[in-house]
C-alpha cells in the first residue's frame, strides 16, 4: 500500500498521500486509495485539489514574490515533508526558468504552442 500511496495519478500527477493529506484525511484505507484514484482523474476535482492545496501553502492575499513561488512550487513537487528534496528543489528551478515563457504564453496573443 505505501507504493501505491506514493504513485501518481490524474492529469497533475498528484500523489495519493498527497491529495488525502490535502483533503484532510491522516490515513489511507485501500478503499479511500481507489476513491482518490478515481477522483483524481477528474479534471475539475484535480484542479481544485491543486488550488487547495497551493493556498493553504501560500496563506497570504498579497501577491507572490519569486522566492514564494520557488518554494510553492517546490512544496507542491515534493509534497509537505519532501519539499526540501534535491528532486523538488530542481523542480522548482524548473519552474522559475519556464516560468517567463509561460507568462507569455498565457497573455492575451502569446506564444502559440505546437
Amino acid at each position: 500500500m505505501d507504493a501505491a500511496l506514493a504513485a501518481s495519478f490524474g492529469p497533475v500527477q498528484m500523489q495519493l498521500r498527497v491529495a488525502a493529506y490535502i483533503l484532510g484525511y491522516t490515513g489511507v484505507s485501500t478503499a479511500l486509495a481507489e476513491d482518490l484514484m478515481r477522483l483524481l482523474q477528474n479534471p475539475a476535482a484535480d484542479l481544485f485539489i491543486v488550488a487547495k492545496y497551493i493556498s493553504d501553502v501560500h496563506q497570504s492575499p498579497r501577491s507572490w514574490s519569486e522566492t514564494e513561488e520557488k518554494y510553492i512550487a517546490a512544496h507542491y513537487n515534493g509534497g509537505p515533508s519532501n519539499w526540501t528534496s534535491p528532486k523538488a528543489q530542481r523542480y522548482a528551478g524548473d519552474y522559475m526558468h519556464y516560468r517567463p515563457w509561460v507568462k507569455s504564453v498565457l497573455r492575451p496573443g502569446g506564444a502559440v504552442v505546437n
